[in-house]
């Protein structure tokens, strides 16, 4: 075997393991960020209408970070700050709510809406509240993981 092919073989081994590396720690974000999320618990009732899970990437592009996700619920009746609370608590969160779960007088956005913000397993935690109207039509909260 000459040195040029040699050298194609050993160049094509180190890409095959470093794409089999990266693959693997990309598996394992999602791993980590998904048991994170899955901490927070919810009524068995709650729909959950979507989930997107980004994993890491070797370098992060654009306005969100590596990894994230994203889980969305619709909750079956309209929330208080007091229920929220709970939520969070039951699930051994230690989240602070940012305000309270209550119509904006004056604002364009007539229903209520509220969050929570903190720390999970390293990752930056938010829950967002939203019923968009004073009389709880389809309520949905948000949990974003960074």
């Amino acid at each position: 075997m000459t040195l040029v092919w040699k050298f194609l073989a050993g160049a094509v081994a180190v890409g095959v393991v470093l794409v089999a590396g990266i693959a693997l720690w990309s598996q394992n974000g999602e791993r980590r960020i998904v048991a994170a999320a899955d901490q927070f618990r919810v009524p068995q009732d709650w729909v959950v209408l979507s989930q997107r899970v980004q994993g890491p990437r070797p370098v992060g592009i654009g306005d969100v970070a590596c990894p994230s996700l994203t889980r969305r619920w619709r909750a079956p009746t309209d929330m208080t700050s007091s229920d929220l609370s709970k939520l969070i608590t039951s699930s051994g969160w230690n989240l602070n709510l940012e305000n309270e779960c209550q119509p904006r007088p004056g604002a364009a956005f007539l229903g209520r809406s509220c969050s929570a913000v903190g720390q999970v397993d390293g990752y930056r935690a938010q829950l967002y509240y939203k019923s968009p109207s004073t009389d709880s039509a389809t309520p949905t909260l948000t949990l974003f993981l960074q």
